[in-house]
């Protein structure tokens, strides 16, 4: 009989179906039900199908109720819980003693399910990583006989253990276990025993058609799998499908989204339902990826204590929150404030309550006030304790939100408040917490797989070469290579490889492994109706074999029909159409905001200058702790700008001993970090900092002292002067006259080059605006490349002997052919004609899509999505700001 009928015709005898997990008992249950509606029932019993570990839990229930003596069973927070204490007090200095103690457990619960005791470890010789374990877990048993409990993985040995087995009941059949262990083996013989009758589905026989398939690599692989299946669906509707994908995890969204594009295509569709998928793919991202859930965390982050400014950021523009809609644009502005505060990375709840409340959004920053003091009230409580502070703090801030959610969301806020009910279970061993130990633990509890019900799909997806327990309609075993199948020796490093052996666990000897996958195969023949085995014979630019277990007198796979894509469609149904260019509007006013930036962008792209300063489509900000580039840069502008306004020249520098020198430069750091040091920098990281100022700016003094004589005339000198139609406002650093010459600096701590001047569109036009605008004439301009290892000074003047680095302008590669012989007046004649183009075209809307350098300039460009000329990465700001920037 079909596998699947006999279980169905259990269950209409009203017997019990106990299943390996919760996949196959939905499944199973879905075609019980499909078979009622097929027989024209339109009411009939629930069908009986549980997970085993379900089952046994209810029973161990319902034996406690009549006998209060049994010991209780623990949670799984709260066995986790103890697990890392005893890891924690055994081996103290451990990384991450919660992932040894999850470990630590499985080991102890795979001991006792093969009939072992940790009694029988010191018999053998053990590895120092054993000895620790037999530790840990002598120290777990002692505690759970102090605390009279147990644990739920080891419900099948302690109800025969405490002769809890339940009475008489229904008939029960086990679906999906090709193997049990024999703790379970022993259970369904004492209910036997007892009375019971208890049998297990093992499916024999053959697939009606099975073929093999050899990919040339695992993207037409997959391609192919694809295609295969939509003709299976096509053929039935009605079928119930699977493909097996090993490393699912890692190829989940590949997969997905091929999915998608093959099986329902609408789904891609702007406005389209992406919770109604015909498909459902085992395991899932973790719980607290679901926006639903992040924004709950970051809400409960803020009340625990400071938070980064990324989770601030989510939790303003999250609309799982009250008054989403109606403080939007509010809480955008606080955003973008928040993103402006450089240096200050982490900020406390009380800080973003008042951000909140300065930008228009009232009922976000009442929200988090009210709640941040009604958690102040205790700052260590129960797991239970901090469980309902949780709840009524995310009450306060109106969380999952006003509006409706979709399916997955709702299951996924119904998820987490199961979440917080399993954070109370956690009261029973940790009864004084703090709020952050207990926010870690409920983050840890939100960090499985989540993976929501989502109706009756045809497709399923599984991820491990194993009995699916269902008969499927059709099946594709993806990735069977030699190296993978049949799987390697697993031996579990907790324990003596002896004490396997001889409790007979599996996959811990060669032949076993070999033994089990031929067994595997043969149930996959069994339980589909036409079955596919595939490998690819070509991974990671190596070639590789397909497993010597598929059965080699299997037929090819015919070709499937070739599927057009979602793409191809799409294209082939396009019209062009021509668009006539139209020049876009003149500016109105010549005043700008952006200084010498403006004829940057238009030198690099025109564009670039008119999408992000016309159109304000700027790169969002994201600060970072301390002191980062462009804070580095203000803080060193404005030392130097003291620095010289007191030393006036170097005639009062060169009368200074060195001790006087380093005196005044430490001066002028410590007055500039007064203004510029970020709020919550520490005392460490500001005299790091303070430490590295003073180096740079020592070495570039040392260096402005083998100049010739000189005098500083203006520091940070703001300048607004007209150029090609346009009003720009400058920052000029330093202007030097140096004999008869008036030489403009301007400070760089990243990398400095003339080249940077050379053409009609130059890099960085800002010195030669001010040398062409300037009222006093300069007759040269420079780079002072300033950082804790060098200085120097990189530029152009009319005979280079102003300043040691300064070329002379007949040497000055002028163009982009690298022409010279020019003399200064001939190059600020082209700089001023040159830039006047670019404000001219600035000016009179002139934005064709043109990057300098092609995919050069396009690669540090934020425009891509607007343009569609190459992806872009973002910008790396320079740091060299505090002129016109």
């Amino acid at each position: 009989m079909n596998p699947n009928d006999r279980c169905i015709a259990h269950l209409e005898a009203g017997g019990l179906l106990l299943t390996r997990d919760l996949r196959q008992a939905r499944i199973l249950r879905r075609l019980h039900d499909r078979a009622q509606v097929g027989a024209g029932r339109r009411v009939w019993p629930s069908a009986q199908v549980l997970p085993l570990d379900v089952w046994l839990a209810l029973q161990w229930q319902a034996a406690a109720s009549g006998r209060p003596r049994l010991p209780g069973i623990l949670s799984g927070v709260a066995l986790r819980w103890l697990w890392r204490q005893q890891v924690e007090q055994g081996s103290p200095g451990l990384i991450d003693p919660a992932d040894l103690g999850i470990r630590a457990r499985a080991s102890w619960l795979r001991l006792r399910a093969f009939g072992g005791d940790i009694g029988q470890l010191s018999r053998w010789p053990l590895t120092r990583d054993q000895q620790a374990f037999l530790g840990w877990a002598r120290a777990m048993e002692e505690e759970l006989r102090a605390r009279d409990a147990g644990d739920g993985g080891d419900l099948a040995r302690m109800l025969v253990e405490s002769a809890a087995l339940p009475g008489a009941g229904p008939d029960i059949l086990l679906a999906g276990f090709r193997r049990l262990t024999p703790a379970q083996s022993r259970l369904m013989s004492a209910l036997r025993t007892g009375g019971r009758t208890v049998d297990r589905l093992d499916p024999q026989g053959g697939s009606s058609v099975a073929w093999q398939h050899a990919a040339p690599d695992p993207e037409t692989e997959r391609r192919t799998m694809l295609a295969w299946l939509r003709e299976r669906i096509e053929r039935q509707p009605d079928g119930i499908h699977a493909v097996v994908v090993p490393e699912l995890d890692r190829n989940r969204g590949v997969l997905e989204r091929a999915l998608a594009s093959t099986l329902q295509p609408e789904l891609e569709l702007a406005g389209a339902g992406r919770d109604e998928r015909n498909f459902d793919i085992a395991g899932g991202h973790a719980l607290a990826t679901r926006p639903v859930v992040d924004a709950a965390l970051a809400a409960l982050s803020c009340l625990a204590g400071p938070v980064d400014w990324t989770v601030a950021s989510r939790l303003l523009r999250s609309e799982h929150l009250a008054a989403a809609q109606a403080e939007r644009a509010a809480r955008i502005a606080a955003d973008l404030a928040l993103r402006n505060v450089h240096g200050q990375a982490r900020l406390a709840g009380v800080d973003l309550a008042a951000r909140a409340s300065k930008a228009g959004a009232p009922a976000f920053a009442a929200a988090l006030s009210t709640a941040l003091s009604r958690m102040a009230a205790d700052r260590r409580r129960s797991a239970g304790g901090w469980a309902e502070a949780f709840g009524a703090g995310l009450a306060l801030f109106g969380w999952p939100g006003e509006a409706t959610l979709g399916s997955h969301d709702f299951q996924a806020a119904r998820k987490f408040g199961e979440l917080l009910r399993e954070l109370a279970a956690l009261g029973s061993v940790a009864s004084d917490l703090e709020a952050a130990q207990a926010l870690a633990e409920l983050r840890r509890l939100a960090a499985v797989p989540f993976q929501p019900e989502s109706g009756e799909p045809a497709v399923f997806v599984l991820d491990t070469f194993d009995d699916p327990g269902v008969r499927f309609d059709s099946l594709w075993v993806a990735g069977l290579t030699a190296t993978a199948w049949p799987r390697a020796v697993t031996v579990d490093p907790l324990l003596p490889i002896e004490i396997q052996r001889q409790l007979g666990m599996p996959e811990v000897a060669p032949e076993d492994c070999v033994a089990e996958a031929r067994d595997i195969i043969g149930r996959w023949q069994a339980q589909a109706g036409a079955l596919v085995l595939s490998w690819p014979r070509r991974e990671n630019d190596t070639d590789v074999d397909g497993s010597p277990l598929v059965p080699r007198d299997l037929p090819s796979l015919p070709p499937p029909a070739p599927l057009s894509s979602r793409e191809r469609l799409a294209f082939d149904a396009a019209r062009l159409e021509p668009v006539p260019e139209t020049r876009l509007p003149p500016l109105v006013a010549a005043a700008v905001a952006g200084g010498a930036r403006v004829l940057e962008l238009q030198s690099q792209c025109a564009f670039r200058a008119f999408g992000e300063l016309r159109l304000g489509a700027r790169p969002l900000e994201e600060p970072q702790a301390g002191f980062d580039r462009r804070l580095r840069g203000i803080v060193l502008h404005r030392a130097l700008q003291t620095l010289w306004n007191g030393l006036g020249g170097q005639s009062v520098l060169a009368s200074l001993d060195d001790a006087a020198v380093v005196a005044r430069i430490g001066a002028a750091v410590e007055q500039a970090m007064r203004v510029a040091a970020p709020a919550g920098a520490g005392a460490r990281m500001i005299a790091l900092e303070c430490e590295w100022q003073r180096r740079a700016i020592g070495r570039m003094v040392a260096l402005e002292r083998t100049r010739p004589p000189f005098t500083v005339l203006e520091t940070e000198r703001g300048l607004t002067v007209p150029i090609g139609g346009l009003e720009l406002s400058l920052r000029v650093d330093r202007v030097d006259s140096v004999g008869e010459d008036l030489i403009v600096i301007d400070y760089k701590t990243g990398h400095v080059k003339n080249s940077a001047w050379r053409g009609a569109r130059m890099d960085a036009p800002q010195l030669p605006l001010y040398a062409v605008l300037h009222a006093g004439r300069p007759t040269g301009i420079a780079f002072a490349g300033i950082g804790a290892a060098r200085a120097k000074f990189v530029g152009v003047s009319h005979d280079g002997g102003a300043i040691d680095g300064l070329r002379p302008a007949s040497k000055f590669e002028l163009t982009e052919d690298r022409q010279k012989g020019f003399d200064w007046r001939q190059i600020t004649a082209h700089w001023r004609a040159w830039l006047e183009r670019l404000a001219e075209d600035f000016a009179a809307g002139r934005a064709i899509v043109d990057p300098k350098l092609g995919a050069d300039t396009c690669r540090f460009c934020h425009l891509a999505a607007l343009c569609r000329v190459a992806p872009g990465v973002p910008e790396e700001a320079d740091g060299d700001v505090g002129d016109d920037d």
